[in-house]
C-alpha cells in the first residue's frame, strides 16, 4: 500500500524550471517517499502525470485552477526559474501498520518540509520561514479607521515595496537535497548560523544577526587556524599557548592569531574586528546595532565563508543572496 497527496508547501521555493516534470526520491526518519514536481504548462503551472492516480486541476467543485507553480514579485538571478507552491508525494516503504501511513506521513511532513527549506536557504539566501513571514509588499494603518479628515481611498493608508532579489535552487541542488534530507543530513553548521544572521538581518533583528554572524565565523576561524598553523607560525610564547588552547579563544582572538600569523584571509579583516566589537556589545551591554552598522560586518562573515567554509563559493556576496553560488562543496561530497 502506498499514500499519494498533493503537499502545498507552506512557503513557496524558488527552484530552476529544469526539475519540473521529475519524480525525486525523498524522505525523512524511516518514511521514504517520491516528489513528483508539477508540469511546466501555464500560468500556475500543471499537476504531475502519475499513473493510476487522477490529480485534480481545480480547487474542490469550483473552476479555480490548483496552483502548482507561479512567477511571484521578484528580481530572480536565474530566468529559467519559478516559485514551487504545490507537489505531490508518493510513499515507497512502509512503516509499520499500512493502515497508518496516511498518518505517518501526516505526522512528518511539515518536519520534511522544515529539513528541505533550511537546506534551501542555507544554500541560496532565500527566507523560507513559515513562521516569520516575509512579503513583498508591507502595509501600514491597516487598523486605522479614519474619521476626520475622511479617507479618500480602501485598505491601509501606506504600503512599503521590498521586492526581493532571489537565487533560486539550481537543479542538481536540488536534486541532492532532497536526498540528503532523506539521509538525515543538515547543512554545515556555519551556513545554517549564516542563514539565521541573513534571516535576523532582513526582518531588522539586528542584535541577533550580529551574535549568529559571530558564531558562524568563530566555527570557520576555527577550523581555518587548526589546519593552517602549527607553533612555528606563532611570533612569541603567548600566541603559542593561546594556539595550543585553541578551542577556548573567542572571536577576538582568533581574529588576532590570523592576523598575527600573516593568513591572508581574502577578506575584509577590519569587518570582522568590528564584528568582534559589535559581539561583545550585543552579549554583554545588550547594545543592538543599527542597520548601517551591522551590514559591513555581517557581509565580512558571509564573505569569509564563501573563503573558507565548508561550501567554496564563486565570487564575494554583493547583497545578500543574488549570485553568491556554491562551486565546491566539501561537506556533502
Amino acid at each position: 500500500m502506498s499514500v499519494t497527496a498533493i503537499y502545498e508547501l507552506p512557503v513557496p521555493i524558488w527552484i530552476s524550471t529544469e526539475v519540473l516534470g521529475e519524480r525525486i526520491g525523498t524522505g525523512i526518519g524511516n518514511l521514504t517517499f517520491d516528489v513528483v514536481m508539477p508540469g511546466a504548462a501555464g500560468p500556475v503551472g500543471s499537476p504531475p502525470q502519475i499513473e493510476g492516480v487522477n490529480v485534480p486541476t481545480t480547487v474542490d467543485s469550483s473552476s479555480d485552477l490548483i496552483v502548482w507553480t507561479q512567477q511571484f514579485a521578484a528580481f530572480s538571478s536565474d530566468p529559467e526559474s519559478t516559485a514551487l507552491c504545490r507537489i505531490v508525494v508518493q510513499t515507497t516503504t512502509e512503516v509499520g501498520d499500512p493502515l497508518n501511513l496516511p498518518y505517518e506521513l501526516a505526522r512528518v511532513i511539515d518536519l520534511w518540509f522544515d529539513a528541505v527549506r533550511t537546506w534551501s536557504e542555507a544554500m541560496t539566501g532565500q527566507d523560507l520561514d513559515p513562521n516569520h513571514r516575509v512579503y513583498s509588499a508591507t502595509s501600514h494603518g491597516a487598523q486605522l479607521t479614519m474619521l476626520d479628515p475622511e479617507p479618500t481611498t480602501d485598505g491601509p493608508l501606506a504600503l512599503t515595496l521590498t521586492t526581493p532579489r532571489v537565487m533560486p535552487v539550481p537543479a542538481q541542488a536540488w536534486r541532492k537535497l532532497l536526498e540528503l534530507v532523506a539521509a538525515g543530513h543538515e547543512p554545515p553548521l556555519e551556513e545554517t548560523l549564516s542563514r539565521d544572521s541573513r534571516n535576523a538581518y532582513g526582518r531588522g533583528h539586528y542584535r541577533r544577526s550580529v551574535i549568529d554572524a559571530a558564531s558562524a565565523a568563530e566555527i570557520v576561524l576555527h577550523r581555518l587556524i587548526s589546519t593552517s598553523l602549527t607553533a612555528a607560525n606563532m611570533p612569541n610564547g603567548d600566541y603559542r599557548k593561546k594556539l595550543e588552547k585553541l578551542g577556548k579563544q573567542p572571536l577576538g582572538e582568533l581574529v588576532a592569531i590570523v592576523e598575527k600569523a600573516d593568513i591572508d584571509l581574502d577578506v575584509d579583516t577590519a569587518g570582522l574586528q568590528e564584528l568582534v566589537d559589535m559581539r561583545n556589545d550585543a552579549i554583554h551591554r545588550g547594545i543592538t546595532p543599527g542597520s548601517f552598522q551591522a551590514f559591513a560586518p555581517v557581509q565580512a562573515v558571509m564573505n569569509l565563508l564563501g573563503r573558507h567554509g565548508q561550501w567554496k563559493r564563486n565570487a564575494e556576496q554583493p547583497d545578500f543572496g543574488d549570485g553568491w553560488e556554491i562551486v565546491e562543496d566539501t561537506a556533502t561530497a
